[in-house]
């Protein structure tokens, strides 16, 4: 087998949308058993697979996961309307809060969210730029393609979210007041697990 040689694909589950390969291996490495490829897929591969085209793209993941976070929301929110007040009078420690501080206690989590992940990513970014330019753009490619960084982008942009859906419902005064205490409290369970998930994210890319 000669480099850039094309030959058909073996999988038979993929053949209809990479219905051929191309060797890349130099022949300086003939003497190995194995050989290195790429896929030649159609150029209506699309049309064939439509879920690989969009599960296999960067802003799927997080797309989905901020779409769980804003239906959370508003579970909470219809359930802090209905059983709200049943709640606070078992746990006015746990779930008691008024309006400024239901609305300063969101509006801390959605910041502190936003600049851990604008300081986290570019310096990451900034940092795998420079390896790549230095050795190979592989580095950046498989960073963004990660589903550990689709997953963390997901995460702290999904609390971003589900903070500002609850915000918006607080209400202040006494005649018409309403402070989703549930959804509240478990924005703070929220930060916490954003927390761990950033020492996880730091673990990983070290």
């Amino acid at each position: 087998m000669a480099q850039y040689d094309v030959f058909t694909n073996p999988s038979s589950s993929a053949a209809d949308g990479i219905p051929y390969v191309v060797v890349i291996q130099s022949d300086l490495l003939d003497a190995l058993a194995t050989r290195l490829t790429l896929p030649l897929a159609v150029l209506d591969v699309a049309n064939q697979v439509p879920c690989l085209l969009y599960t296999s793209s960067f802003w799927f993941v997080p797309s989905l996961i901020v779409v769980v976070s804003i239906a959370l929301a508003v579970v909470l929110i219809e359930a802090d309307s209905t059983a709200g007040d049943q709640w606070l009078g078992r746990w006015p420690r746990l779930f008691g809060a008024d309006a400024a501080g239901a609305r300063a206690m969101l509006s801390t989590i959605a910041g502190s969210m936003m600049t851990v992940v604008g300081i986290t990513f570019s310096m990451t970014l900034v940092t795998l730029a420079l390896t790549s330019s230095q050795y190979t753009s592989r580095i950046l490619r498989n960073f963004i393609r990660d589903r550990v960084t689709q997953v963390v982008l997901g995460v702290f942009a999904g609390i971003f979210t589900y903070c500002l859906i609850v915000l918006r419902t607080i209400r202040g005064g006494d005649d018409a007041g309403f402070v989703a205490s549930v959804a509240v409290s478990f924005g703070v369970v929220l930060a916490i697990g954003g927390i761990g998930v950033l020492i996880f994210f730091i673990h990983h890319i070290a």
